[in-house]
């Protein structure tokens, strides 16, 4: 990633990228202070909003971007190539850092 580039712009252009991808993905975001992940083909992507998985099972999840106590930290192809990553969303994650971090990332 381009260090001359705010996180914002960063992240604007990784869900750019998220929007025409059709595939396989994996996503690990926190939840209550713990890592998850999830894994599944990727349905839909409302920016600044969140991703919708089709799980194998043939139901689906929604997770938030940046919600109150739940944030994607990264998303990769089943190869594990990057196509999104957010460096402020670690595993202490939590409502007291969610209006902070998403005025950071240009959600607000």
């Amino acid at each position: 990633m381009d260090p001359e580039k705010t996180l914002a712009k960063q992240l604007e252009e990784q869900m750019s990228t998220l929007l025409k991808y059709e595939g396989g993905v994996v996503i690990t975001y926190v939840r209550s202070g713990r890592i998850l992940t999830e894994n599944g083909k990727l349905e839909r992507v409302e920016p600044k909003s969140c991703v919708e998985l089709l799980k194998e099972e043939g139901w689906n999840v929604s997770i938030p971007f940046l919600g109150n106590s739940i944030a994607i930290q990264e998303i990769t192809d089943k190869d594990g190539n990057v196509l999104y990553r957010n460096r402020l969303v670690r595993e202490s994650y939590s409502i007291i850092d969610s209006a902070g971090v998403r005025k950071e990332c240009g959600f607000e």
